[in-house]
């Protein structure tokens, strides 16, 4: 023990760590209150958009940008209609000069993926994210309009809170429908799928990538390669059908009916997957805070000495908000109803990190607080009115 205390030991264990903490600390805090680098016992991975939330606040005392936003992820993973909103609604380069510049500099190290593409499944997740917001030619009209592009950003921000909620402990956080038969059975029950065949194939790639790293590490069995597969079954079947509906081809009546049904044969997947062991049939045996969608996640925390402005901030989802949507089908227009995430994003103060169970109470009482700005003039007050003379329901 003395030999291992003494001064030339020591030295070069501590050029070691000093060697081994350049190598692999990817993200340091901008405000360092003790040492640059540190040995953790449980340590975490580091994750592209832990590094954005960092490198995109202003750590001065009461600056104006205290907190980053989840838009900068977006914006600097390459979303148009992120930087957009960033710059000209939130002007952002008001709030904080170096905004823009490091901006530019995160967007050019993640457009070549050096050095972050390490190929995790986490990544891919982020990938399939980013491809939500991107139109391409080909799609139907209403995919292509601005309004269509800040509800598709809505919905990749809240599926990247449910990402970062369920990634808590493995990321490095930076710090400073039911079926019925309610309607005739002719003619047949018309459906649709959003056409955007950028995302189900990224989807269905990151699907794949997770079976693969489950066979590699021996973790797949049975009742995992089952939902597995089916899962990579359901992707496949939308992608036909997403490629059908951009090419003008009529769908079959197997396939009405399998869109017709997938409302609930998705509710008892997901049944299935929340409690392998019991599988329960029905959300009403479901308990606690799984029984929503509602989570929320803290993902960056601003500690800076005597700074008034010092808080954690939280990104979260609450309930599903009804879409309508007019859509053509067979050369028929159609007014479709469909559910999509919604999105918030708030501050808490210091030692104050929510929990589920509080979110969700939170909302019920009708005491959260606003969704995104940018996103408020998509939504009406009240549900249009259905003439029941002319409606039949899926369904689902």
């Amino acid at each position: 023990p003395e030999a291992a205390l003494s001064e030339e030991p020591l030295a070069k264990v501590s050029a070691h760590l000093q060697e081994l903490g350049a190598q692999r600390n990817r993200i340091h805090p901008q405000e360092e209150l003790t040492c640059h680098d540190k040995i953790n016992f449980m340590p975490q991975r580091y994750t592209p958009d832990s590094e954005v939330l960092q490198e995109l606040t202003d750590i001065r005392v009461n600056s104006k940008r205290a907190f980053p936003k989840g838009l900068d992820v977006f914006a600097a993973l390459g979303v148009a209609s992120a930087e957009k909103l960033l710059l000209q609604t939130y002007k952002e380069k008001e709030q904080w000069e170096e905004y823009p510049k490091r901006l530019a500099a995160l967007q050019e190290k993640f457009r070549s993926k050096e050095p972050w593409d390490s190929q995790t499944v986490y990544e891919d997740y982020l990938s399939m994210l980013t491809s939500l917001p991107h139109a391409q030619k080909g799609y139907p009209a209403f995919m292509l309009t601005p309004e269509w592009g800040y509800k598709s950003l809505n919905t990749a921000l809240a599926a990247w809170a449910e990402l970062k909620h369920d990634a808590l402990l493995y990321s490095e956080q930076p710090m400073s429908a039911e079926c019925g038969g309610a309607g005739p059975p002719d003619p047949i029950v018309v459906g649709y799928v959003e056409p955007n065949h950028l995302f189900w194939s990224e989807l269905h790639q990151a699907v794949k990538k997770i079976k693969n790293t489950l066979q590699t590490n021996r973790l797949l069995n049975t009742d995992l390669e089952s939902k597995t597969t089916q899962l990579e079954d359901y992707l496949i079947f939308l992608k036909e059908v997403v490629q059908k509906e951009l090419r003008g081809i009529k769908l079959n009546a197997d396939e009405y009916r399998t869109i017709q049904k997938l409302g609930s044969s998705m509710e008892y997947f997901t049944l299935s997957i929340l409690d392998p062991d019991q599988a329960p049939d029905s959300w009403s045996l479901v308990q606690g805070p799984d029984r929503s969608i509602a989570v929320v996640a803290d993902v960056y925390t601003r500690n800076v000495p005597d700074c008034p402005k010092d808080g954690i901030l939280h990104v979260g989802t609450g309930r599903a908000n009804p879409i309508y949507v007019v859509v053509e089908i067979e050369g028929n227009f159609y007014l479709t109803r469909g559910a999509t995430f919604s999105y918030y994003e708030f501050t808490t103060p210091p030692g104050t990190r929510l929990t589920d169970e509080e979110w969700q109470e939170q909302l019920e009482k009708g005491e959260g607080p606003a969704q995104p700005e940018w996103i408020a003039p998509l939504f009406i007050n009240k549900e249009p009115k259905v003439d029941e003379r002319v409606f039949y329901s899926s369904g689902c």
